[in-house]
C-alpha cells in the first residue's frame, strides 16, 4: 500500500489496511482514515472511529496512530476519551524536550517504517549538539526566537548552513508530536519557516544543447546493429538487449518531453494516439499521448513530434508482442502485467559514453537531468516559467483545469502545446538527423 494508491481512490472506494485501519473515500472525494477494534471490557461489537483525513494525516502517521489506539483499546481505554483527557492537560506542562524526544523515538519504533539506524544515529548526534543546554528545558520555555538565534549561532560555530538546517528538519516532527500530545500549543518552528529553509537545494545538473544532441545521436546509433559496432571498444554491446533498446527509446522521450520518469514508464498503449484514425477520433489534428502527472495525479495531453514517433512506434510494437497494456512492459512480469521498474542500467551505459559533461557536477545522466535540460532549452527559447510548467503539466492552474478533464480537454492541451514541443525538440536535436529505421522491429 503506497500513497499513490490512495490518490487513485474514487468516491465509494475503501481499502482495508493493517493495524485495523481502513481508508474510505467519501462522496466529496475526502479520504477518511477509519480505525476499528473492540474495546476490552465493553459490551457490544467493535468500535469504528475516524482518526483523521488524508493527506493531512499521512499513511505512516495513520499506522502509528492505529498502533497507539490499539494499545489503548487492549487496556479497555476508549481512544476518544483518552484524546479528551489529552486536550484537558494544562498547556503549561513541565514536559522537557528530552522527554518529548524520547517519546518521539519510541513512537518511531512502533511504526511500519521505522527509521534506519543511520538516521537515528545522525538525529541523535545532531540534536545533542544543537539543543545542548536545552535538552532538559521545559518545552513551554523554548521559543521561536530562541531557536532562530540558535540556528544562526550553530551555523557560525560549525561553518555550515546545512548542519543547522538538518537540526531544524529533525526538530520539526518532534515539536509536532508535542502539539499532538497537548504539551505545547503550537510548533515553535512554524514561525521561522519563511526565514529558514530546511529542504535541500534542488539538483541543477543539466546537459548543454550539443550534449543533448549527442545523447540522441548515441541512442540512435546504439539502436542500429551496424552502427553500434563502432562502440564495441567503449561498452559491451552484447548487453544491448531488446529490453535495453526500449529503455534507450524511453530515455530519448524523457529528454524530448520533459515529463517525469514514472509518468512515462506507466504509460499505457491505449493512451497513445499515433495513427491519423486514432487521433482524429479524439478530435485531434496530430498524434499525441496522455499521461497522469505524478504530483497533481491529473491527466495531461502531450503532442507527439516527428522525433518522438519512431521510439513510440517501437515501444508499441514490443508491447503488442508481449501482450501487455503497458508501453514499457517488464520482460519478467512473473505472471503480472507491469511496467519496467527503472532505467538505471541504461542510464549508466549512456553516461559512460557521454564523456565529461560541462554543466553536470555529478557527471551522471538521469531523469531529473533530462527534465532540467528540457526546461532550460524551453526557457532559452523565450518561454516563461509558467509556460514551461503548463506544457509539461506541472502547475496548479493545470490542476484546476483538469478537475473537469475529459478526452476532449486532453486533446486540446496537446494541440495547444504542439508548436512549443516542435520548437524545443528541434533545438535539442541540434543538427542531428536520425538514421533510417533500424532493422530490428517488434511488429
Amino acid at each position: 500500500m503506497e500513497n499513490r494508491d490512495l490518490k487513485k481512490m474514487k468516491p465509494g472506494d475503501s481499502l482495508k489496511l493493517r493495524n485495523g485501519v481502513t481508508a474510505v473515500c467519501r462522496a466529496e472525494g475526502i479520504i477518511d482514515w477509519r480505525f476499528r477494534k473492540r474495546i476490552r471490557g465493553r459490551k457490544g461489537n467493535a468500535t469504528t472511529l475516524t482518526m483523521g483525513h488524508y493527506p493531512e494525516l499521512s499513511l505512516e502517521e495513520a499506522y502509528l496512530k492505529a498502533v497507539e489506539w490499539s494499545a489503548l483499546a487492549d487496556k479497555g481505554i476508549h481512544p476518544r476519551e483518552q484524546e479528551k483527557e489529552t486536550q484537558k492537560r494544562i498547556v503549561a506542562s513541565s514536559k522537557t524536550f528530552r522527554e518529548l524526544w524520547t517519546e518521539f523515538e519510541k513512537r518511531r519504533e512502533l511504526g511500519d517504517k521505522p527509521n534506519a539506524p543511520s538516521t537515528i544515529y545522525d538525529r541523535k548526534k545532531c540534536l545533542e549538539k544543537f539543543m545542548d543546554v536545552w535538552l532538559d528545558k521545559e518545552l513551554r520555555q523554548i521559543t521561536a526566537e530562541m531557536l532562530l538565534n540558535r540556528f544562526y549561532e550553530y551555523e557560525s560555530q560549525f561553518k555550515t548552513k546545512s548542519s543547522a538546517q538538518s537540526a531544524f528538519r529533525y526538530l520539526n516532527p518532534i515539536f509536532k508530536l508535542g502539539v499532538t500530545r497537548g504539551y505545547i500549543e503550537k510548533n515553535p518552528l512554524s514561525q521561522n519557516r519563511d526565514l529558514i529553509k530546511t529542504t535541500t537545494s534542488k539538483n541543477r545538473d543539466t546537459l548543454t544543447i550539443p550534449e543533448a544532441s549527442k545523447l540522441i545521436e548515441l541512442i540512435d546509433h546504439l539502436s542500429h546493429p551496424t552502427l553500434r559496432l563502432n562502440y564495441k571498444e567503449e561498452i559491451d554491446i552484447l548487453r544491448i538487449t531488446p529490453t535495453r533498446l526500449i529503455q534507450f527509446d524511453a530515455i530519448a522521450l524523457l529528454l524530448l518531453t520533459g515529463i517525469r520518469k514514472n509518468e512515462l514508464l506507466r504509460l499505457e498503449t491505449n493512451h497513445v494516439y499515433l495513427s491519423e484514425e486514432d487521433y482524429k477520433s479524439q478530435g485531434g489534428t496530430g498524434p499525441y499521448f496522455w499521461i497522469t502527472t505524478s504530483k497533481q495525479r491529473q491527466p495531461f495531453g502531450v503532442p507527439i513530434t516527428p522525433s518522438m514517433k519512431g521510439p513510440l512506434e517501437r515501444a508499441i510494437g514490443r508491447a503488442k508482442k508481449l501482450g501487455s497494456k503497458h508501453l514499457y512492459a517488464s520482460p519478467r512480469p512473473n505472471g503480472v502485467d507491469k511496467p519496467i521498474a527503472n532505467l538505471r542500467h541504461a542510464f549508466a551505459m549512456l553516461t559512460s559514453m557521454m564523456g565529461k559533461l560541462s554543466q553536470n557536477k555529478k557527471q551522471k545522466i538521469g531523469s531529473n537531468v533530462l527534465r532540467t535540460t528540457f526546461a532550460s532549452a524551453a526557457y532559452h527559447l523565450g518561454l516563461s516559467i509558467q509556460q514551461i510548467n503548463m506544457i509539461t503539466g506541472h502547475t496548479g492552474s493545470v490542476l484546476e483545469l483538469n478537475r473537469v478533464a475529459t478526452g476532449a480537454y486532453l486533446t486540446v492541451t496537446a494541440e495547444a502545446h504542439r508548436q512549443y514541443f516542435d520548437l524545443i525538440n528541434m533545438t535539442l536535436m541540434g543538427d542531428y538527423v536520425p538514421t533510417p529505421s533500424r532493422s530490428e522491429t517488434y511488429r
